[in-house]
């Protein structure tokens, strides 16, 4: 698990994508950057998080640029890959955040933790308790998503961006959990199907990123973690959680 994300924008959204919240938000060393209360609850409204560096944990060393995109509902204290799918159901669906966390939780095979998934931060929890079960979980959930998110944005099908491509890699997941009723990260059908005419497939096959989530679902620890990350940073990919605040701070960090 690696650290903080240093110069990534965070902004505040209407539901259209309109940015309501215009001073510049750029986190700093420690990953923080703090949104007015005004604009952090507005009905209807959302938060999302790109670029920056990622930073070791411990250290001010950058290990990578992140290239990814990540959203959660207004009133979110983390947003991470899960925000994100909660935001693309409640979009494809209709569904208010209460709906939406619930169906992700249901479909992630999270609902038993009890962790409301739109505040929950692993990453703090497994700084002090590296085999916390609860977030050992929640955390390997993460990264699978987080993995596809990168190589989404990393290889978009042709005609797509980084950033369409990455939307649409949530949309495709969020309707999987809706029709499916379960989201299954290490399943060859599920991922072919959320990765289909989103990832080009001559530069990645679906195969390969079953072998990555397999790989992180065997993981049982903080040091396991440690280790998928520092493969993912050897091979140019990354995976990240943005944990934020309003007026206490906006933290982000990558896992």
């Amino acid at each position: 698990v690696d650290g903080y994300i240093k110069g990534a924008t965070v902004s505040v959204k209407k539901a259209d994508g309109t940015v309501i919240y215009t001073t510049p938000a750029v986190t700093d060393a420690n990953g923080t950057y703090v949104i007015p209360s005004q604009y952090a609850y507005g009905a209807g409204t959302y938060y999302e998080a790109s670029g920056g560096d990622i930073l070791a944990i411990n250290s001010s060393s950058t290990l990578l640029a992140n290239k990814t995109f990540f959203t959660a509902p207004a009133g979110s204290t983390v947003i991470s890959p899960i925000t994100t799918l909660i935001k693309a159901y409640m979009d494809k669906q209709g569904a208010d955040v209460a709906t939406a966390k619930a169906a992700i939780a249901d479909a992630l095979g999270l609902k038993t933790t009890g962790v409301d998934l739109t505040i929950y931060d692993p990453i703090a929890v497994l700084k002090t308790s590296p085999t916390d079960a609860t977030a050992v979980l929640v955390e390997k959930k993460i990264l699978m998503l987080s993995d596809l998110a990168n190589e989404a944005a990393q290889n978009p099908y042709a005609g797509l961006t980084d950033k369409t491509a990455t939307v649409k890699l949530f949309e495709n997941m969020a309707l999987i959990a809706k029709d499916k009723g379960q989201l299954n990260l290490t399943d060859g059908t599920t991922i072919d199907t959320a990765t289909y005419q989103v990832i080009d497939r001559a530069k990645l096959l679906p195969t390969k990123l079953v072998t990555d989530t397999k790989n992180i679902d065997a993981v049982t620890d903080k040091p396991g973690l440690d280790d998928v990350f520092n493969k993912a940073v050897n091979n140019q990919k990354a995976s990240i959680i943005f944990s934020t605040g309003n007026d206490k701070g906006l933290t982000v960090e990558d896992d």
